[in-house]
């Protein structure tokens, strides 16, 4: 065999190695960007689910507090009434008795709850943003945007307030008295 067929055939060798790694390299971009979409999409709904789990949440504890205090409102009520019933000389009893007491624990407890939830609920979002970012890179990098930069970007839904949005359109956010709006 001449030298020429020799160099020949190695560069047809090294010809073929370079493009089955480029036809490899290529597939695993693409692989790379359908599976950044798919976790984006599973990402969603599991924000859909942790709103739902925060929103419940919340809500049947407001409920148990709510409920607590009317019925501590209702039992109170009545105790004090057929104790110190006029005529009985017990008027002035309750400063040496130990009265019942409402409990403000079922409030510090939905407390907690409302700021754990909504953390967890916002740091569910943050991973989707950063999803969308590390999706958006590949789309617009080099070399994976030459595989992947013709697809769509991944189109995310936050929840957030009016307020919110009205403070990141106008850039201003000029509402800092908490209690009175």
């Amino acid at each position: 065999m001449s030298t020429g067929t020799k160099i020949g055939i190695v560069s047809a060798c090294v010809g073929l190695v370079l493009i089955v790694m480029l036809v490899v390299s290529a597939v695993g971009m693409s692989n790379s960007e359908v599976r950044l979409r798919n976790q984006a999409t599973a990402q969603q709904e599991n924000i859909g689910l942790v709103y739902d789990k925060t929103w419940k949440i919340i809500q049947q504890q407001a409920q148990v507090s709510d409920q607590y205090a009317s019925q501590f409102k209702e039992i109170y009520g009545y105790m004090m009434s057929e104790r110190y019933k006029p005529g009985s000389g017990t008027v002035m009893q309750w400063i040496k008795e130990d009265n019942p007491n409402f409990s403000p624990e079922m409030m510090i407890t939905l407390n907690q709850s409302i700021a754990s939830q909504r953390t967890n609920f916002a740091y569910e979002q943050k991973k989707l943003l950063d999803i969308k970012r590390v999706h958006d890179d590949v789309l617009t990098t080099f070399p994976s945007s030459l595989i992947c930069g013709s697809r769509p970007a991944i189109k995310v839904q936050l929840v957030t307030s009016g307020q919110t949005k009205e403070a990141m359109r106008t850039g201003e956010d000029n509402n800092v008295d908490l209690f009175n709006k």
